[in-house]
């Protein structure tokens, strides 16, 4: 699965740790703007 050209990095890693505050419930994700795009069909069924 590819990141979306809307993607930003908004956190740094260590050894893939990250603060679970800074990702998770950010309001950066809208599903039905995601629902919309044409490749989203692609992604999730190949």
């Amino acid at each position: 699965m590819s990141a979306g050209t809307d993607g930003t990095v908004i956190v740094a890693t260590d050894h893939g740790w990250v603060d679970f505050d800074r990702v998770l419930a950010t309001g950066l994700f809208d599903e039905e703007t995601a629902a919309r795009h044409p490749l989203w069909v692609k992604e999730l069924y190949g």
